[in-house]
């Protein structure tokens, strides 16, 4: 067991089930997702729980992911 990875996640786990899985979120959910963090953002605000300040930098930080898009996300260990 020595010869084992110390490491988490193992290198042959990362290739074979998380790198794809990710692949396949980004694919499928990046639309999505982002439309429900901004609904989730303006919720926040609207609630009193989060400030302006900060809805205003989630919003602007949201709308930086969707202008960069699909092709810069990446998966990383």
């Amino acid at each position: 067991m020595s010869d084992m990875p110390k490491a988490f996640p193992h290198p042959l786990y990362e290739k074979y089930v998380l790198k794809p899985f990710y692949d396949d979120a980004k694919t499928y959910y990046y639309e999505p997702m982002l439309a429900a963090n901004k609904a989730h953002t303006v919720m926040l605000y609207e609630c009193g729980i989060i400030t302006q300040e900060n809805a205003s930098a989630l919003l602007t930080a949201l709308k930086q992911v969707e202008a960069d898009g699909l092709d810069k996300l990446s998966y990383q260990s």
